[in-house]
């Protein structure tokens, strides 16, 4: 049982990593795939564009929705790491 439990946690650290790589990597190509004609630096920072649909293109949408997936799949990893370690402990 402690094999398949550390198994698991290996996993959801794994899952975690390349989450939170794709996260970043999605987050910074999001100020990069604006509009033409929208300033990069007009609201103070270039990451307000994130909630903002309208100045961002047809690709900058798509990072948006993928960052928001990759936040969903770190939480998630997260949880199941956190749900492995305290079975691991409660199984001991």
């Amino acid at each position: 049982m402690a094999y398949v439990l550390l198994a698991v946690f290996v996993g959801a650290f794994a899952v975690g990593v390349v989450a939170w790589v794709g996260a970043l990597w999605n987050l910074l190509r999001i100020p990069f795939n604006l509009r033409p004609g929208v300033q990069l630096w007009a609201t103070g920072n270039p990451f307000n564009h994130l909630l903002n649909t309208e100045s961002l293109t047809p690709a900058g949408v798509v990072a948006r929705k993928r960052l928001g997936q990759f936040i969903v799949l770190f939480v998630s990893a997260i949880a199941v790491g956190a749900l492995a370690g305290l079975l691991a402990k409660w199984a001991a």
